[in-house]
């Protein structure tokens, strides 16, 4: 989404190490021929505190800073937005931010958090049935499985041109 709305300079709050979402990031960022800087990537824990620092090293280190940031949590998200906003940085005006998850506080920060939800009822549903299964020997080989996610689009992310 932040690709379709014009957005090259793309930054990452959140974990990096085993975990998937900054994985999908790097994906993405390889798949879209998007330059890579390291200094866009801050590895931190995907909660309040996280999403905080994680912005205020974007703020010290990233030059320029990017014009969009993925947050792998919308708790991450929503501080960093904080701490964008102290330095006087607009959202969407200046820097784009996404979160994921679809908390549903989300929808009451101002600006409203675009955001990327799961299906998380589903997601238990099925992680009971395989450990169900799996414990009554039914099956052992892994499984890759994917479910439908949702992009909620609202007021945190702008379109460059």
């Amino acid at each position: 989404y932040l690709i379709q709305c014009g957005h090259k300079r793309i930054g990452y709050i959140g974990e990096t190490v085993n975990e998937t979402r900054y994985s999908a990031y790097l994906n993405v960022v390889a798949r879209k021929k998007l330059e890579f800087d390291r200094n866009l990537v801050c590895s931190c824990p995907q909660n309040g505190i996280g999403g905080y620092q994680g912005a205020d090293i974007l703020l010290k280190k990233a030059f320029p800073l990017p014009t969009a940031v993925f947050c792998a949590t919308d708790v991450a998200a929503i501080a960093a937005i904080r701490r964008f906003t102290e330095a006087g940085i607009r959202i969407p005006e200046d820097i784009s931010v996404v979160g994921m998850d679809d908390i549903e506080l989300a929808g009451y920060v101002s600006p409203m958090l675009t955001t990327i939800g799961m299906p998380k009822t589903e997601l238990g549903n099925i992680a009971v049935q395989t450990l169900i299964s799996r414990i009554n020997k039914n099956h052992k080989l892994p499984m890759k499985i994917f479910l439908p996610y949702k992009l909620a689009v609202r007021e945190s992310v702008a379109k460059r041109t």
